[in-house]
Protein backbone atom coordinates (compact mmCIF):
# COMPACT_ATOMS: atom_id res chain seq x y z
CA UNK A 1 0.00 0.00 0.00
CA UNK A 2 1.10 3.65 -1.07
CA UNK A 3 0.05 6.73 0.48
CA UNK A 4 0.73 10.11 -1.35
CA UNK A 5 -0.87 13.51 -0.56
CA UNK A 6 -0.28 16.57 -3.26
CA UNK A 7 0.81 19.17 -0.81
CA UNK A 8 3.92 19.06 1.36
CA UNK A 9 2.63 21.31 3.94
CA UNK A 10 -1.35 22.76 4.71
CA UNK A 11 -2.27 25.70 5.85
CA UNK A 12 -5.00 27.20 8.24
CA UNK A 13 -8.50 26.62 6.59
CA UNK A 14 -6.83 25.04 3.05
CA UNK A 15 -7.56 21.45 1.87
CA UNK A 16 -5.74 18.57 0.89
CA UNK A 17 -6.53 15.16 -0.23
CA UNK A 18 -4.73 12.10 0.78
CA UNK A 19 -4.64 8.92 -1.80
CA UNK A 20 -3.99 5.60 -1.01
CA UNK A 21 -3.03 2.74 -3.51
CA UNK A 22 -4.00 -0.37 -2.64
CA UNK A 23 -2.12 -3.18 -5.10
CA UNK A 24 -2.85 -6.67 -5.05
CA UNK A 25 1.21 -7.56 -5.50
CA UNK A 26 0.85 -11.64 -4.14
CA UNK A 27 -0.37 -14.75 -5.82
CA UNK A 28 -3.84 -15.03 -4.54
CA UNK A 29 -6.79 -12.82 -4.75
CA UNK A 30 -7.14 -10.46 -1.32
CA UNK A 31 -10.88 -10.48 0.31
CA UNK A 32 -12.42 -8.63 3.31
CA UNK A 33 -10.10 -5.96 2.96
CA UNK A 34 -10.85 -2.82 5.10
CA UNK A 35 -8.84 0.39 5.28
CA UNK A 36 -8.58 2.76 8.61
CA UNK A 37 -7.30 6.13 8.32
CA UNK A 38 -6.62 8.27 11.61
CA UNK A 39 -7.84 12.07 11.51
CA UNK A 40 -6.02 13.83 13.75
CA UNK A 41 -6.84 17.19 14.95
CA UNK A 42 -6.75 20.24 13.87
CA UNK A 43 -7.79 18.10 10.65
CA UNK A 44 -11.09 17.32 9.68
CA UNK A 45 -13.19 15.15 6.85
CA UNK A 46 -14.33 17.46 4.37
CA UNK A 47 -15.09 15.22 1.13
CA UNK A 48 -15.03 11.91 1.34
CA UNK A 49 -15.71 10.17 -1.72
CA UNK A 50 -14.75 6.74 -0.43
CA UNK A 51 -18.14 5.94 0.73
CA UNK A 52 -16.33 5.57 4.36
CA UNK A 53 -18.12 5.85 7.57
CA UNK A 54 -16.24 8.10 10.28
CA UNK A 55 -15.76 6.89 14.28
CA UNK A 56 -14.15 9.30 16.03
CA UNK A 57 -11.67 10.20 14.66
CA UNK A 58 -11.05 7.08 12.23
CA UNK A 59 -12.33 6.92 8.90
CA UNK A 60 -13.32 2.90 7.80
CA UNK A 61 -13.19 1.94 4.63
CA UNK A 62 -14.53 -1.74 3.53
CA UNK A 63 -12.80 -2.33 -0.18
CA UNK A 64 -13.44 -4.53 -3.06
CA UNK A 65 -11.57 -7.81 -3.49
CA UNK A 66 -8.69 -7.25 -5.67
CA UNK A 67 -7.14 -10.06 -7.55
CA UNK A 68 -3.09 -10.50 -8.57
CA UNK A 69 -2.01 -7.38 -9.99
CA UNK A 70 -5.17 -4.98 -9.35
CA UNK A 71 -5.39 -2.07 -7.90
CA UNK A 72 -7.77 0.33 -5.73
CA UNK A 73 -7.58 3.88 -5.04
CA UNK A 74 -9.52 5.50 -2.08
CA UNK A 75 -9.18 9.68 -2.00
CA UNK A 76 -9.54 11.29 1.57
CA UNK A 77 -10.08 14.81 1.62
CA UNK A 78 -9.45 17.11 4.75
CA UNK A 79 -9.31 20.36 5.80
CA UNK A 80 -7.57 22.09 8.51
CA UNK A 81 -9.43 23.81 11.02
CA UNK A 82 -9.43 27.73 10.08
CA UNK A 83 -8.68 29.44 13.67
CA UNK A 84 -5.78 26.87 13.99
CA UNK A 85 -2.18 28.48 13.69
CA UNK A 86 0.77 27.35 15.18
CA UNK A 87 2.90 25.23 13.17
CA UNK A 88 3.35 21.50 14.06
CA UNK A 89 3.59 17.98 12.25
CA UNK A 90 0.99 15.86 12.28
CA UNK A 91 0.80 11.82 11.99
CA UNK A 92 -2.07 9.90 9.63
CA UNK A 93 -1.96 6.55 10.89
CA UNK A 94 -3.43 3.86 8.18
CA UNK A 95 -3.64 0.42 8.78
CA UNK A 96 -5.11 -1.52 6.14
CA UNK A 97 -6.15 -5.30 7.17
CA UNK A 98 -7.11 -8.20 4.68
CA UNK A 99 -7.37 -11.90 3.93
CA UNK A 100 -5.23 -13.53 0.78
CA UNK A 101 -5.29 -17.09 0.15
CA UNK A 102 -5.41 -19.17 3.74
CA UNK A 103 -3.68 -16.28 5.57
CA UNK A 104 -5.95 -14.30 7.15
CA UNK A 105 -5.91 -10.71 9.42
CA UNK A 106 -2.97 -9.45 7.77
CA UNK A 107 -2.23 -5.76 8.03
CA UNK A 108 -0.05 -3.10 6.27
CA UNK A 109 1.01 0.02 7.76
CA UNK A 110 1.20 3.40 5.90
CA UNK A 111 1.66 6.27 8.62
CA UNK A 112 1.82 9.96 6.92
CA UNK A 113 3.22 12.93 8.24
CA UNK A 114 1.97 16.16 7.08
CA UNK A 115 3.05 19.50 8.60
CA UNK A 116 0.45 22.57 9.33
CA UNK A 117 0.87 26.00 10.45
CA UNK A 118 0.25 29.57 9.77
CA UNK A 119 0.91 30.99 6.57
CA UNK A 120 3.99 33.27 6.81
CA UNK A 121 4.40 36.92 5.10
CA UNK A 122 7.04 35.85 2.20
CA UNK A 123 6.05 32.23 1.74
CA UNK A 124 4.52 30.45 -1.53
CA UNK A 125 2.45 27.85 -1.21
CA UNK A 126 0.74 25.25 -4.37
CA UNK A 127 -1.76 23.42 -3.78
CA UNK A 128 -0.93 20.39 -5.67
CA UNK A 129 2.33 19.09 -6.58
CA UNK A 130 1.11 16.95 -9.42
CA UNK A 131 -1.18 18.66 -12.19
CA UNK A 132 -3.61 15.85 -14.43
CA UNK A 133 -5.13 16.85 -17.80
CA UNK A 134 -7.76 19.35 -16.89
CA UNK A 135 -6.52 20.69 -14.05
CA UNK A 136 -5.06 23.42 -12.41
CA UNK A 137 -2.44 24.46 -9.42
CA UNK A 138 -3.60 27.33 -7.47
CA UNK A 139 -0.55 29.07 -6.29
CA UNK A 140 -0.75 31.25 -3.19
CA UNK A 141 1.90 34.22 -2.39
CA UNK A 142 2.10 36.24 0.52
CA UNK A 143 4.66 39.18 0.00
CA UNK A 144 7.09 40.48 2.85
CA UNK A 145 6.01 44.25 2.11
CA UNK A 146 5.00 46.00 -0.26
CA UNK A 147 6.42 45.90 -3.46
CA UNK A 148 6.51 44.62 -7.10
CA UNK A 149 5.75 40.78 -7.69
CA UNK A 150 6.47 38.75 -10.37
CA UNK A 151 5.09 35.22 -10.99
CA UNK A 152 6.71 33.21 -13.83
CA UNK A 153 6.85 29.11 -14.91
CA UNK A 154 9.80 27.36 -16.13
CA UNK A 155 10.65 24.06 -17.61
CA UNK A 156 13.61 21.71 -16.37
CA UNK A 157 15.98 23.69 -19.09
CA UNK A 158 15.14 26.89 -17.72
CA UNK A 159 13.05 28.42 -20.78
CA UNK A 160 9.81 30.61 -19.90
CA UNK A 161 6.80 28.77 -20.25
CA UNK A 162 4.26 31.08 -18.73
CA UNK A 163 4.11 34.04 -16.79
CA UNK A 164 1.22 34.14 -14.57
CA UNK A 165 2.40 37.56 -13.01
CA UNK A 166 4.04 40.03 -14.86
CA UNK A 167 4.02 43.22 -12.62
CA UNK A 168 1.92 43.32 -9.87
CA UNK A 169 2.17 46.03 -7.10
CA UNK A 170 1.78 44.32 -3.64
CA UNK A 171 1.00 45.57 -0.78
CA UNK A 172 2.25 44.40 3.05
CA UNK A 173 0.90 40.93 3.82
CA UNK A 174 -1.79 41.12 0.89
CA UNK A 175 -2.44 37.59 0.07
CA UNK A 176 -2.24 37.08 -3.89
CA UNK A 177 -3.86 33.69 -5.71
CA UNK A 178 -3.25 33.01 -9.10
CA UNK A 179 -3.80 29.87 -11.47
CA UNK A 180 -1.54 28.01 -13.60
CA UNK A 181 -3.44 25.47 -16.20
CA UNK A 182 -0.83 23.57 -18.04
CA UNK A 183 -0.32 25.98 -20.49
CA UNK A 184 2.20 28.13 -21.93
CA UNK A 185 1.92 31.73 -23.68
CA UNK A 186 0.18 30.38 -26.67
CA UNK A 187 -2.16 28.28 -24.71
CA UNK A 188 -0.92 25.46 -25.39
CA UNK A 189 -0.59 22.64 -22.88
CA UNK A 190 3.23 21.70 -22.09
CA UNK A 191 4.49 18.49 -22.32
CA UNK A 192 4.71 16.22 -19.62
CA UNK A 193 7.69 16.88 -16.95
CA UNK A 194 9.15 18.74 -14.16
CA UNK A 195 8.20 23.00 -13.85
CA UNK A 196 9.55 25.28 -11.63
CA UNK A 197 7.47 27.99 -10.14
CA UNK A 198 9.40 31.16 -9.33
CA UNK A 199 7.83 34.04 -7.36
CA UNK A 200 9.73 36.89 -6.54
CA UNK A 201 8.50 39.16 -4.00
CA UNK A 202 9.67 42.32 -2.23
CA UNK A 203 12.77 41.41 -0.61
CA UNK A 204 12.10 37.70 -1.04
CA UNK A 205 12.56 35.08 -4.03
CA UNK A 206 10.66 31.85 -3.87
CA UNK A 207 10.67 28.89 -5.92
CA UNK A 208 8.62 25.16 -6.25
CA UNK A 209 8.14 22.76 -8.49
CA UNK A 210 5.25 20.86 -10.31
CA UNK A 211 5.13 17.87 -11.77
CA UNK A 212 2.24 17.87 -15.40
CA UNK A 213 1.28 14.27 -16.41
CA UNK A 214 -0.36 13.65 -19.55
Amino acid sequence: MTVSAPVSHVYSDQAVTFRYVVTNTGTDATRNMVLEVGVPDPYFLYHDPSGGTMTGDVLRVTLPGLATGESVTVEVGLRVRADYKDEDKFTFPATLTYDQGPSVGNQEQAPLVMPTGQFEPGEMFIDVNVVMPGEEAEITLMPYKGGIVRLKVYNSAGELVRTLEAQYPATEKEVMKRKWDGKNEKGEYVASGVYVVYAQMPGVVRTGRLVVLR
